[in-house]
């Protein structure tokens, strides 16, 4: 089976989970990896199924992320499809499933795509690859939520065996 990974990703942890979930499907099947936003215009039918993967930066996905779902809705629609999306909040148990998460709930709600199954992970705290006013900002947001971290930290709140358990449904799609 040949299986299609998209990834939107700002700062490259959602294309790390990417890579993570190509890993972890069955072995004998096919993976693409590719960033959703250089394939626009990729053609979906020669995949079996599909896995999309988006980050939310500032309460919101990216536009170009928003554009190929609404341009491929058809085509999503009719071949197997899974989506997870990335995010900080869903570091807190309370906000770390789709019924339970706000932007993918919203999302869900606002598309008429319908992935089969879909996920979402927490995401990490990137320092280094953030601008000094970027680096900034989270910082005070941080502190506001009472987290002490520095400005040198690499936090990562992913889950992986979450994600390898999504792995694993979507094998089954």
């Amino acid at each position: 089976m040949k299986t299609l990974i998209l990834y939107s990703s700002r700062d490259g942890h959602t294309r790390k989970i990417a890579y993570f979930i190509a890993k972890n499907i069955n072995q004998s099947d096919l993976c693409e990896i590719k960033d959703l936003h250089n394939n626009l215009n990729i053609n979906l039918h020669k995949y079996q199924r599909i896995v999309i993967g988006a980050s939310i930066r500032y309460g919101y996905f990216s536009i170009k992320f928003y554009k190929f779902i609404k341009n491929k809705m058809n085509d999503l629609n009719t071949i197997p499809s899974a989506f997870y999306c990335v995010n900080l909040i869903a570091r807190y148990s309370r906000y770390c499933t789709p019924d339970t998460n706000l932007y993918t709930k919203k999302f869900l709600k606002s598309t008429s795509w319908n992935p089969k199954i879909s996920a979402v992970f927490a995401g990490a705290l990137q320092y280094s690859k953030y601008n000094i006013y970027i680096k900034i900002l989270m910082y005070f947001f941080m502190k506001i939520i009472k987290n002490k971290i520095s400005l040198k930290d690499y936090i990562e709140f992913t889950n992986w065996n979450q994600v390898k358990k999504f792995s694993g449904y979507i094998s089954k799609l």
